[in-house]
């Protein structure tokens, strides 16, 4: 999976050591003259180390979480104890790796009453780490699925970036709620870290489907038209660790899980080959293109985004360059204002395919264009940029 998530482009892969208290867990040991449990060094030396290497080796980020958020109140003070041995541990053998310090998942409060607690709990995790890490990583939460975003966290002095999760269905992914979250947090970035993931089953109330690259895109490319610093990719199978279809049925637990996530027994070995992997590749390589940094969101919007009539528009300060992304829902027009009067070439990028067609050059006049109607009722998207800055780039390549 690592090598496979290299050769798409992936920059960063998700672990999560689960270092729970709980029947399965293998990372702790228990001594009768402690307190609490020990993390395994055989553990680690045998299984973990190798695993966190190999991904640096491949030039990935390792956004590495150490637990499950619900343990901290669970558990209680015997846990964070614990939790701090095991960050001490974690530290000293992968401190000098490429990493982004994941404290917990799911953490935010689903009940808002815990909110408070999970923020003086987590902050105390979070301090061990800081006072660790001679690097200086970045420390971030992995929120659950709940609406408003979550911003539990959002005023701690640890906490580096927004790490959402939008969720497989149970609610709208609206654009509205990046729209409000952004308006309110536009100083720290965000990432969207769970949303969609493919091969899933959406959990919508008239009914389960699976979840295809289609509405994958659709979510992949709203986050990042709206600001979005990142994005993450996930495919059942792999997120659940379904080695075979036999694993479905393995414990309550997971059974539970799979009827309602997993509904269409997809194991790894299909998951790993699902084809919006390969397309977050792409969307990767177009972002870098266009110079995703100099890019805002333009207009107010506010509609949900499995029923966007409307493109989504990104451009940058100077009104030089603009992205919009076109749903396969989208079928109304949308007109740009502050843009350069001057002659402008629009070219239509397939995100599924990662190639350009229908180049077409337009002369703009009052600053304002109103954007075409896209070729065929799939997603596209529209670049628009200056034709003088085209000229001299293509220039610049053949010479």
């Amino acid at each position: 999976m690592a090598d496979k998530r290299a050769s798409q482009g992936f920059t960063v892969y998700q672990t999560n050591l689960r270092s729970d208290f709980h029947e399965h867990s293998r990372f702790w040991l228990t001594r009768p003259d402690a307190e609490h449990p020990i993390p395994s060094p055989a553990v680690f030396a045998e299984e973990i180390d190798r695993r966190m290497h190999y991904l640096a080796d491949l030039g990935l980020v390792n956004a590495l979480g150490f637990a499950w958020g619900s343990s901290m109140e669970s558990e209680g003070d015997a846990f964070g104890a614990a939790m701090t041995l095991a960050e001490q541990n974690t530290l000293a053998r992968y401190g000098t790796l490429p990493v982004v310090w994941t404290i917990a998942v799911e953490a935010s409060a689903y009940d808002p009453s815990r909110c408070d607690f999970l923020a003086s709990a987590l902050s105390e995790v979070a301090k061990t780490v800081h006072e660790l890490d001679i690097y200086h990583y970045p420390v971030t939460v992995h929120s659950a699925n709940e609406r408003p975003f979550s911003d539990c966290f959002y005023d701690k002095d640890w906490y580096s970036f927004t790490l959402d999760q939008a969720g497989h269905g149970d609610f709208v992914v609206a654009e509205s709620d990046y729209r409000d979250y952004l308006a309110k947090h536009a100083d720290k970035p965000f990432v969207e870290g769970e949303a969609l993931y493919e091969e899933c089953s959406l959990l919508e109330e008239n009914g389960p489907c699976r979840i295809d690259a289609t509405m994958l895109r659709r979510v992949a490319y709203l986050t990042m038209q709206l600001g979005d610093a990142g994005y993450t990719y996930g495919a059942q199978g792999i997120w659940d660790n379904i080695w075979s279809e036999e694993d479905l049925k393995k414990t309550s637990s997971v059974r539970m899980m799979a009827a309602i996530f997993n509904r269409y027994g997809v194991a790894w070995t299909e998951a790993i080959d699902s084809p919006g992997a390969k397309q977050m590749g792409i969307r990767r390589c177009f972002f870098e293109e266009q110079e995703w940094w100099t890019l805002e969101p333009y207009g107010q919007g506010g509609s949900a985004l499995l029923g966007r009539k409307t493109p989504l528009a990104a451009k940058n300060a100077d009104g030089t360059h603009v992205v919009a992304y076109y749903a396969a829902t989208t079928r109304r027009p949308l007109a740009v204002d502050g843009m350069k009067d001057e002659s402008w070439v629009l070219r239509w990028f397939d995100p599924a395919t990662g190639t350009y067609s229908g180049e077409e050059v337009r002369q703009m006049s009052g600053g304002r264009m109103r954007l075409p109607d896209k070729p065929t009722m799939d997603d596209w998207l529209l670049v628009l940029t200056r034709a003088d800055s085209i000229f001299s780039k293509r220039m610049e390549q053949t010479q």
